[in-house]
């Protein structure tokens, strides 16, 4: 991780991106690897400079009309180029020595620099850095595990509306709230998507006062620990406000089916010597209480043990909605948890979850 330490050469990277003002991102790349410092870190770097300047998705737009407008049959002279070149310069209303530029300024290395607010500051740089230096490292994990002291729920909701493949439950060793997350290495399909998703709780824990992340592979082990007096340099959480989206959806697409439910969005965990399981709904009708568990991300074994998990709880009334475009493995869950499974792509069906919980029985997991 990188920390006050590491300032004085992040600075030196920072100035040469001012002195480079103007020019392509290329060049400062090229710059930034005379550094000596390792290539890992000037990964982290670039992406730390990137999120603070910002800008680049801006460019997108304009650079496919340019070259939707310039590129065609090869001008194979100088002469059949200008003509080209100021045809399209017209078209699009640019000058002539602007159409250059604006071909691939989409590119990461093909954008232009410019500092629209001004010089970089290096402890914001470096705390971006430190996020993307934990995420590519997320992505190379078969296990993770998160320990949160004086956790307010928001890393598990974020984890669970991400559809992430997590368990929770109270450490009794170190009184911290325990994550067990299954990592994109450890699946079979959709890694690089899930790795990404796993991702987005990184910028979050600066959230948790003191936390402890510890990742898995075969073959090594890292621990992270972030403490009041020793914290890790990150960026201020952002608010996340994915963790309702989706169970807010789909409370009100419920209440414009069937008006007599009762519908809580969010509703309190439940806690348990082994788990900590966090429903997304609570739904009354006629007098039974259900509990209704979006599902992302999803695998036969963690079905067996989230249900498992809600049966140890004496909650028997369950459903979960699951993403079929989500699932990590070749079974048909459907199938084996038929009872207690909301098939979806893209939207939930509110008609099918009420016919679901109308018909549904009492199920113990066997």
């Amino acid at each position: 991780m990188l920390d006050r330490n590491d300032l004085d050469w992040i600075g030196e990277a920072v100035e040469v991106v001012l002195q480079l003002q103007g020019q392509p991102w290329r060049v400062a790349f090229a710059a930034f690897d005379a550094l000596p410092i390792h290539k890992r870190n000037l990964m982290a770097l670039r992406s730390g400079l990137a999120r603070v300047v910002g800008g680049g998705g801006k460019l997108t737009a304009m650079a496919r009309r340019v070259r939707a407008v310039v590129l065609g049959p090869p001008a194979l002279d100088g002469d059949a180029r200008a003509v080209r070149i100021a045809s399209a310069a017209a078209q699009l209303g640019v000058a002539d020595h602007e159409i250059d530029t604006l071909l691939f300024m989409d590119l990461p290395g093909e954008r232009r620099i410019v500092l629209a607010h001004g010089r970089p500051n290096e402890l914001e740089v470096a705390a971006y850095a430190n996020v993307a230096l934990i995420q590519h490292a997320l992505r190379r994990a078969h296990r993770v595990t998160l320990w949160l002291w004086d956790d307010d729920g928001t890393l598990l909701r974020a984890a669970l509306s991400r559809g992430l493949l997590v368990t929770a439950s109270h450490d009794p060793d170190t009184g911290a709230t325990m994550l067990e997350i299954v990592g994109p290495l450890a699946l079979f399909q959709r890694t690089a998507v899930y790795g990404r998703a796993l991702g987005q709780l990184v910028p979050l824990l600066s959230a948790s006062p003191r936390f402890a992340l510890e990742l898995e592979t075969t073959h090594w082990r890292s621990r992270l620990e972030s403490r009041r007096e020793s914290p890790v340099l990150l960026p201020l959480a952002p608010i996340d406000r994915r963790g309702t989206y989706e169970p807010t959806k789909l409370a009100r697409a419920l209440e414009r089916y069937d008006p007599t439910l009762q519908i809580v969005i969010g509703p309190s965990p439940i806690l348990t010597t082994a788990s900590i399981l966090c429903p997304d709904l609570e739904v009354v009708h006629h007098g039974e209480r259900w509990s209704i568990e979006l599902v992302g991300f999803w695998t036969m074994e963690h079905l067996a043990k989230r249900l498992a998990a809600y049966a140890n709880a004496g909650v028997l009334r369950v459903l979960f909605c699951i993403d079929e475009d989500r699932g990590c493995a070749d079974d048909d869950a459907a199938a084996v948890f038929a009872a207690n499974v909301v098939r979806y792509t893209r939207r939930i069906d509110p008609a099918e979850v009420v016919a679901k919980i109308a018909s549904a029985k009492k199920l113990t997991p066997s």
